[in-house]
């Protein structure tokens, strides 16, 4: 897929979570052994996504910095997710890991309040300043030391465009997994 035809049809908002992924195999200590990326956005430096925040991220509905301002304001922490968005180990029987079948799955409490900070920061074009020094881009020599990738990335996403996982499979040097759009 071409950036261009991926500009027509625009994603959402790029995930945040796979590019944390990559980050530690540079930064963990020890590092992992091994790392199974779900997108392969490894690098907020690649050019398209510099052009997503001025073209996409532009026609997004405004985050109000009052709807952020607590965040902003808070200490820095770790955070906590929804309980419908956690792994609850009771899902699974102590020992051999089967599926639990008294667990029943908890109700969602709402959407995860920290989705509109990353909208927020976006929106303000502040992930280049806030990454800047730990996001090497992708001709950094350093990715042909990460540790065996799988990265697994469907062709027909809409948020986190296919190219995306390919850029990072080419600085990595990757096993790379496609998942077809009709296997989601």
């Amino acid at each position: 897929m071409h950036m261009a035809a991926s500009l027509q049809k625009p994603p959402l908002m790029p995930q945040i979570g796979a590019f944390l992924c990559f980050f530690t195999a540079r930064y963990l200590q020890p590092p992992p052994t091994a790392l199974l990326a779900y997108y392969g956005t490894g690098s907020l430096k690649h050019e398209f996504l510099q052009q997503f925040v001025t073209t996409v991220a532009s026609s997004m509905p405004k985050v109000p910095r009052e709807n952020v301002r607590h965040l902003l304001d808070a200490p820095v922490t770790s955070g906590e997710c929804s309980v419908s968005n956690s792994f609850d180990p009771n899902c699974l029987v102590a020992g051999d890991l089967t599926p639990n079948a008294e667990w029943k799955e908890p109700s969602d409490t709402g959407p995860e309040p920290r989705l509109a900070l990353g909208a927020w920061l976006i929106q303000e074009n502040l992930f280049p300043d806030l990454l800047g020094a730990v996001d090497v881009g992708f001709d950094d020599p350093s990715w042909r030391t990460y540790p065996p990738t799988v990265i697994i990335h469907p062709d027909q996403d809409m948020e986190v465009p296919y190219f995306l996982g390919l850029s990072t499979h080419q600085a990595i040097g990757t096993i790379f997994c496609l998942t077809q759009s009709s296997d989601l």
